[in-house]
């Protein structure tokens, strides 16, 4: 199944199955699935395996919520940069550079990918529709409209999660 994973808290609470809930236990929520069921969720190109005993997520698009613990596994920190390119450049997934849409390039994910990218106290929703950044250290290269969301513009880089 693919889809929008998210991470969720909820220490001490009750889950759906009757388990206390533990934010460092490698467990998740999923509408469906049967409890104890055991899953193995792949982002950032990273994977973690998860065992199912809560229900949800309850937003709009997103298929599973895995608990903290199982979220670090999942998450990339690394430098964040823009970059610029003629509008209506090709990028590698064969679509034209826009510099005003909210979309990045990556190394490694897939194209289509959209991850939830963070720094300076700011959080932005980009697709992957690019390969970079080539500069040693950078995990994430977006566009300038990304880069004003972020406020990165003026300084060009920031220390940033995904």
């Amino acid at each position: 199944e693919d889809g929008v994973f998210s991470w969720y808290d909820a220490p001490g609470a009750l889950t759906a199955s009757g388990e206390i809930f533990d934010s460092n236990a490698m467990t998740a929520a999923h509408k469906t699935l049967p409890f104890n069921t055991v899953v193995q969720a792949s982002c950032n190109g990273r994977s973690v395996t998860v065992r199912i005993n809560d229900r949800g997520p309850f937003v709009a698009g997103r298929i599973l919520d895995v608990t903290p613990a199982a979220g670090r596994e999942l998450a990339e920190d690394g430098v964040f940069s823009w970059y610029d390119a003629p509008a209506g450049a090709i990028t590698a997934s064969g679509e034209p550079f826009d510099p005003n849409a909210m979309t990045a390039a990556h190394k490694t994910l897939p194209f289509g990918t959209v991850v939830q990218a963070s720094c300076n106290g700011r959080s932005i929703s980009v697709r992957i529709n690019d390969r970079g950044p080539f500069s040693a250290g950078r995990i994430l290269d977006v566009t300038p409209a990304g880069g004003r969301e972020l406020g990165i513009i003026d300084s060009g880089l920031c220390q940033g999660h995904i």
